[in-house]
């Protein structure tokens, strides 16, 4: 079960000197475990305890382009009004890219990449709502910073 594998995650986190709240540890094992072969695997891609502090440099130059960081802006704006369930985060998310007349590849890369550094992974939804609110708009701000800095 998702408790167990955070029971038997607990030591590898204690290795990295990282503490973690049970819940938050639970849900990060029901996102990363069909990722993962073995327990400490769910912590190769450590996005969901560290912000990202570099982004895949294949996913930057292929999906980031002049308008993204707009793009994310205002998908942001969207999600500061928005419920922070997965299902509401989607909902704002396909209405926004809706009402810009946009495919969801136009911008959901890119959200997964300011969020997560990375151009793949579990639904970006369900980790935007495991992340929480506060935490999504300050990878946002961030993301867009480090990004725009890494694509010039």
């Amino acid at each position: 079960t998702d408790t167990e594998l955070a029971d038997l995650l607990q030591p590898y986190l204690l290795e990295k000197n990282m503490k973690v709240e049970n819940e938050f540890l639970i849900g990060a094992c029901k996102l990363m475990k069909e990722r993962a072969v073995f327990v400490k695997d769910m912590l190769v891609s450590d996005f969901l305890f560290n912000r990202p502090h570099k982004f895949d440099e294949q996913t930057v130059k292929k999906k980031w382009k002049e308008n993204s960081a707009d793009l994310i802006n205002e998908l942001r704006g969207e999600l500061e009004n928005s419920s922070f369930d997965a299902e509401s985060i989607e909902a704002t998310f396909k209405s926004f890219v809706e009402a810009k007349g946009l495919g969801v590849g136009n911008v959901l890369p890119q959200l997964r990449l300011v969020l997560t550094g990375e151009g793949m992974g579990p639904s970006v939804f369900e980790i935007a709502a495991l992340l929480g609110k506060d935490e999504v708009l300050a990878r946002i701000d961030l993301g867009i910073v480090e990004i725009n800095a890494l694509s010039q």
